[in-house]
């Protein structure tokens, strides 16, 4: 009877707030994206956009949502663009530089399917009733290098 009760947990709109500024931010960057390192750590749902592109590291402004069908990769650079304007960065002033976010490593990571044999002996009946088939998480390494300038080759702090 309690397998009834266990259903999906979707990710809600709190989640995609960032927590709380840094006690002292940084000075006016311009937020940019590694977007090959996006696009790896989701290989199987990006469409390669970009592959082609000169272009590694973009401003998130350029970053078109729509270029993704796996809105995990929207969400990744939603929640950095968030993060650095809400709680890292001043927003007021002259760019003085560049924030620039990149996945190391990691990935979607799919967890057990306990659930899913209990519905296939069960004839799926708890899985309709909203029971999860499976667990789905994932973990990333994430990099956040600061830039100074115009100059992408000095590097300032990494966080």
């Amino acid at each position: 009877m309690s397998l009834l009760f266990v259903s999906c947990r979707s990710v809600s709109t709190m989640e995609m707030t960032p927590e709380g500024p840094l006690s002292k931010k940084l000075p006016s960057l311009e937020p940019q994206v590694d977007i090959y390192s996006v696009e790896n750590a989701y290989t199987s749902a990006a469409y390669g956009v970009f592959k082609n592109s000169t272009q590694k590291i973009i401003p998130v402004s350029e970053v078109r949502p729509q270029n993704y069908r796996d809105p995990k990769m929207r969400d990744a650079i939603m929640l950095f663009e968030r993060e650095s304007t809400d709680n890292m960065l001043n927003a007021s002033g002259e760019k003085k530089g560049y924030v620039v976010f990149s996945i190391r490593s990691g990935g979607p990571k799919k967890g057990g399917n306990f659930l899913g044999i209990v519905g296939v002996c069960t004839l799926w009946i708890p899985n309709l009733l909203g029971v999860p088939i499976g667990n789905h998480q994932a973990e990333f390494e994430v990099e956040v290098n600061v830039l100074e300038g115009s100059s992408k080759n000095r590097m300032l702090k990494t966080i």
